[in-house]
């Protein structure tokens, strides 16, 4: 039997002893489960940081309002704003030029008698249409009967059921009434509120109403494009052709839209006219002064300067005898030079 060396036996028993303890671990390091020191550890969101903002006063692209009318937008640099002024339609809300709404939603109003407009659901515009042949718009509703400004004979004939100086009214200086919307309280966009209180006293019963405006001219032939008195001052308006204005001719208060006939001012004339204060001014080309110790409208000379030298207009085209300018204290102090008796 031939025998083994020793020392070849010890060679083989350590080589199996490296080949369990340094092959394992070889092949455990090369495990896809270890992790890598190059791949490093995932991040979380809160990780992933976007540009640094330290240092900026805004943030870029955003946009507020400095005042009501002014955009200021954060330049990309955020440490500077743009100004931009919106259009002179529009206001800024929340860093945005914005048109604000002209009206609510779902109201309406008369645009004119025989015209009702509703407020779109936007708030950005009217939207105008008409009432029937037999309607009249009042208050912004489309009701049955004569529209504002039409002849009428009696109330019932009217969609506001109020014919001014009709049968129920009988006013002296005509035979003919039209209808009105009583008390004002909405009026057409071609129309102001009359002020009954201030003229045709006791000949109206003293109440307010909704008057067409008019430009010199009237579509009603019998009536007239007068100067009258509203809420806000005087506006030209369609009234009744039989009155005088301020300054005309009468021979009773019938004739005169003032509800005032001086018969004692002048010779050859009486004079339409009616009372006035500081809180009740006179039309354009008349003024208010002291007329033999009454405080009443009467025609302007010129521009009224003290130191004028224009006629009266009463003095046109014929000079008259009975009529001259002269300076007249008004109810508010002052001097004004006027239409007055030598």
């Amino acid at each position: 039997m031939k025998r083994v060396p020793l020392i070849a036996i010890l060679l083989f028993v350590f080589a199996g002893c490296a080949e369990g303890e340094f092959g394992n671990d070889v092949e455990n390091k090369t495990d896809s489960s270890i992790p890598s020191k190059d791949m490093g550890s995932p991040k979380t969101d809160g990780e992933m940081k976007g540009p640094d903002l330290k240092g900026m006063i805004c943030q870029p692209g955003s946009a507020i309002c400095e005042g009501e009318n002014t955009v200021k937008t954060c330049l990309a640099d955020g440490l500077s704003f743009q100004a931009t002024p919106c259009s002179s339609e529009q206001g800024c809300e929340l860093g945005v030029c914005k048109t604000p709404p002209i009206c609510n939603p779902g109201t309406k109003k008369c645009s004119d008698p025989n015209t009702i407009s509703s407020c779109r659901a936007s708030g950005e515009a009217w939207v105008a249409s008409s009432c029937t042949t037999e309607q009249g718009c009042v208050n912004g509703t489309c009701l049955p009967g004569k529209a504002d400004g039409i002849q009428c004979a009696a109330n019932d004939e009217c969609a506001s059921k109020t014919c001014h100086c009709g049968a129920e009214e009988q006013c002296a200086f005509t035979q003919n009434g039209f209808c009105v919307s009583k008390g004002c309280e909405q009026c057409a966009e071609n129309a102001f509120c009359f002020d009954g209180q201030k003229t045709l006293a006791g000949r109206i019963n003293g109440y307010d109403f909704c008057l067409q405006t008019c430009d010199k001219v009237c579509e009603d032939s019998s009536q007239k494009c007068h100067e009258l008195p509203s809420k806000t001052g005087f506006n030209l308006g369609c009234y009744f052709g039989s009155l005088n204005a301020i300054g005309g001719d009468c021979t009773s208060a019938d004739d005169c839209v003032g509800g005032v006939c001086r018969r004692d001012y002048f010779r050859e004339s009486n004079l339409c006219t009616r009372g006035c204060d500081e809180n009740s001014p006179c039309p354009d080309g008349t003024g208010c002064v002291d007329l033999n110790g009454v405080f009443q409208c009467t025609l302007i000379c010129g521009d009224g300067s003290a130191i004028g030298t224009q006629p009266c207009p009463l003095d046109l085209p014929e000079d008259r005898f009975d009529v001259t300018c002269k300076n007249r204290p008004t109810a508010s102090g002052g001097v004004l030079r006027v239409c007055v008796v030598p």
